[in-house]
């Protein structure tokens, strides 16, 4: 009889430490919850760093809520604070059946003044073109705030190293935008010219064309067997085949202009290089390849470029060169880019310019039915007088002129 209410005993503590067990740890006695750290909205600066604060869970006992345990959060969701925009970040926590979320919404957004640097934030300079700076600076409502930039940082274009200039702008709200330029400074590489021993050299030179005249001076060129270098355009679409023409009668073929605007080509270093490029294509599809050499319109020293856009020949002189081109300018006017439609003074100008140089570089233009009148003349002087005429490859003398701009 003892015995067995020993084991009634024994029995009933059971089912109360069951009871008991089931009513403090079975999961539908216990209550999750979640809670975000931070707020819920983030609105930040495009740049900044962005840490997450995330967010915790816990479940707790219904009947003894002194009893908690954390529970695993899962993120889902990232901020990419280079780019504006609205990025969400989801928490959740599970527990059995029960299953909690939360988002935080971060706002990337760019209320700083954007400084734009004209040429780059990485630029090469090279110590005998100098270097002109250019930017502009707008604040968020696109208001022109230029004038308050602040330029700091030591830069010394005569000496080859890496250098680092700082800009600084502060809106009307003092709200401030940086922007960093790396700049390196290179020798200029000279050409490696080999002595004349007394030879007089003429780079006999054609910008603008092919035009109805190029045809004529082709036929006068072969006659005299004398390459040239032809700095051709695509203002006459419908002679472009001569293009194909100088090219394989062993001219030689340099960008000078797609369009030749000067408005358009010298607008911005974005509008050079755009129309740079389509003069490339255009070349590629005559020649089947691309060239290395080129020559400004107006020359490296035209001023007109200034009108369009502060510094930039500076700029387009150091990045061609960068770039591998070699672009060239001229030591012998013809006289026909505007002084003359002679051709006996064109004849008489080249004569006497030729004689004044050891390489001679000579700016003509095969638009014109006087200049090209004139040449047959030339060639005949210039041979006769011991004269021997070369075409232009990247890396010769260029006759550059001082940089205006």
């Amino acid at each position: 009889m003892r015995r067995r209410r020993i084991s009634l005993a024994v029995l009933s503590v059971i089912i109360l430490v069951i009871v008991i067990s089931i009513l403090m740890f079975g999961s539908a006695r216990w209550q999750l919850s979640m809670t975000m750290k931070g707020d819920a909205k983030i609105t930040m600066e495009q740049g900044d760093k962005y840490k997450d604060a995330g967010a915790s869970a816990v479940r707790t006992n219904k009947i003894f809520s002194s009893m908690k345990k954390d529970v695993a959060v899962d993120k889902e969701g990232k901020v990419d604070t280079n780019k504006e925009g609205t990025y969400t970040i989801t928490y959740t926590a599970k527990y059995h059946n029960q299953k909690k979320e939360m988002q935080r919404t971060v706002v990337v957004q760019n209320t700083r003044p954007v400084i734009t640097l004209r040429g780059g934030k990485n630029f090469t300079v090279y110590d005998t073109i100098g270097f002109k700076d250019s930017y502009t600076a707008v604040d968020h409502a696109g208001n022109d705030i230029t004038s308050r930039v602040q330029v700091t940082g030591n830069l010394d274009t005569s000496k080859p190293g890496k250098y680092k200039l700082t800009y600084t702008a502060t809106d009307d709200n003092g709200v401030t935008g940086t922007a960093v330029r790396n700049i390196t400074v290179k020798k200029f590489p000279v050409p490696d010219l080999k002595p004349t021993n007394g030879k007089k050299i003429i780079y006999l030179t054609f910008d603008d064309g092919p035009y109805k005249y190029t045809d004529q001076l082709l036929d006068i060129l072969a006659r005299h067997n004398v390459k040239v270098t032809f700095f051709v355009t695509n203002a006459y679409p419908e002679y472009a085949y001569d293009i194909k023409k100088e090219y394989e009668a062993g001219h030689a073929i340099g960008v000078h202009t797609y369009s030749h605007n000067y408005s358009q080509v010298y607008a911005s270093d974005e509008a050079f290089w755009d129309d740079f490029n389509k003069m490339q294509d255009v070349i590629k599809q005559q020649t089947g390849k691309k060239t290395d050499i080129c020559r400004f319109p107006g020359g490296g020293s035209n001023t007109v470029s200034a009108k369009y856009c502060y510094g930039l020949m500076t700029r387009l002189a150091d990045e061609l060169t960068a770039k591998g081109y070699s672009y060239f300018d001229w030591n012998v006017l013809s006289g026909d880019a505007g002084e003359t439609k002679d051709s006996m003074q064109i004849l008489a100008r080249m004569e006497k310019g030729v004689t004044q140089n050891e390489r001679s570089i000579i700016l003509c233009h095969d638009i014109h039915p006087f200049t090209v009148n004139a040449i047959d003349s030339f060639l005949t002087w210039a041979q006769s007088n011991g004269y021997e005429f070369k075409t232009l490859k990247n890396g010769d003398f260029a006759a550059h002129q001082r940089i205006n701009n």
